[in-house]
């Protein structure tokens, strides 16, 4: 009986064995064919296995699989890829580079269009449907005396205008030492009239 269970043991341990031999460590980077860019999240699928891996940022992937097996490679807006893995490799590692072609969609045309109504409804849209002007017109509207004060008015400074406002005021603030003016520039040619003709005296 001892010697069954080690001979039962021994044949396990064998098959694990055999099989550990068997499995290598690939490890390699997803690339464009033509520009030799990287590509990220490349999906990696074992066949044998049924088993996925993604490749990363930027486009390294590591997986574990055997010797033969196919490993599928495939991402948005490129076409699928294959590699075989040598059943003769040696050694439990193998580096590779998978390059990928970008491969183009052809989408069918498609048309949006309002829904034109017949009868007695087109009596009513044409009477009561508010349909969008034409360019011009709404150029037009956009760039009139009225819209152009009207948006003047309403839409806050630049902040090139913020800047040079704030600059204007402290300037004037420095010339006057905080102090605000006292003089209005609007009678300085009635002063200088008075001055003239005499009129201007010195209160005692």
């Amino acid at each position: 009986m001892k010697h069954l269970a080690f001979l039962i043991t021994f044949i396990l341990c064998s098959i694990r064995w055999a099989a550990a031999q068997d499995l290598v460590q690939v490890t390699g980077v997803t690339m464009t064919s033509d520009s030799l860019d990287i590509v990220p999240y490349i999906t990696i699928r074992i066949n044998s296995a049924d088993y996925t891996e993604r490749s990363n940022y930027n486009g390294v992937f590591s997986l574990v699989c055997r010797r033969g097996d196919t490993l599928n490679f495939s991402g948005m807006g490129y076409e699928q890829k294959s590699f075989v893995l040598p059943k003769n490799l040696k050694g439990a590692h193998y580096s590779m580079v998978q390059f990928m072609n970008q491969d183009t969609f052809y989408l069918p045309e498609v048309i949006f269009r309002q829904e034109i109504p017949y009868g007695r409804d087109f009596e009513y849209a044409f009477r009561y449907w508010d349909f969008d002007d034409d360019l011009i017109i709404v150029a037009k509207r956009n760039t009139s005396t009225n819209q152009m004060e009207y948006q003047q008015y309403v839409l806050p400074r630049s902040g090139a205008e913020a800047q040079s406002a704030y600059l204007s005021n402290m300037s004037n603030r420095s010339g006057y030492n905080n102090i605000m003016p006292t003089v209005n520039l609007l009678r300085v040619p009635e002063f200088l009239n008075a001055w003239r003709t005499g009129k201007l005296k010195r209160k005692q």
